[in-house]
């Protein structure tokens, strides 16, 4: 960001760095670890399951504790900078957020998978999967305590 100004320019560019990850296919990881890159501070998103992704300014994965904010019913973005707020900075949370409804939209959908499918414990131990869908596949086990799996 200290490479961008407050000019048309520089807003083209942030928009068509938001444009191409969302074109790239690339995960919430991924797109919040692009964004706190680009911002220079620590970037972080939380979805309305409670799922956190938060990433430093160096690229570095950081714990889940978000601001203390009660969960929405959307997705919710965050800079963590200190100092003077960039010029730009709403417009870097509007194509976050943007951006990230797009990856989740696009997601395959876990809804039909059962506890006793080995399919959900596949995704909610594979390192391949995105986060959310980990998450999302954990929820469902925990929302049916009558069902275990077999192994």
């Amino acid at each position: 960001m200290s490479e961008l100004g407050p000019d048309s320019a520089s807003l083209m560019r942030l928009i068509s760095y938001f444009d191409q990850l969302g074109e790239s296919a690339a995960d919430a990881d991924t797109v919040v670890r692009s964004a706190a890159v680009l911002a220079e501070c620590s970037v972080g998103s939380r979805w309305s399951s409670g799922a956190v992704i938060r990433y430093g300014a160096l690229g570095d994965l950081l714990d889940d504790k978000g601001p203390n904010a009660p969960v929405g019913q959307d997705l919710d973005v965050w800079l963590e900078r200190t100092g003077a707020d960039h010029a730009l900075d709403p417009v870097l949370l509007d194509r976050l957020r943007h951006t990230l409804r797009m990856v989740d939209v696009t997601s395959i959908s876990r809804t039909d998978l059962r506890l006793g499918d080995p399919a959900m414990i596949e995704v909610i131990l594979s390192d391949k999967e995105r986060r959310q869908d980990r998450v999302r596949a954990a929820s469902s086990a925990r929302s049916r305590p009558g069902n275990r799996p077999r192994f």
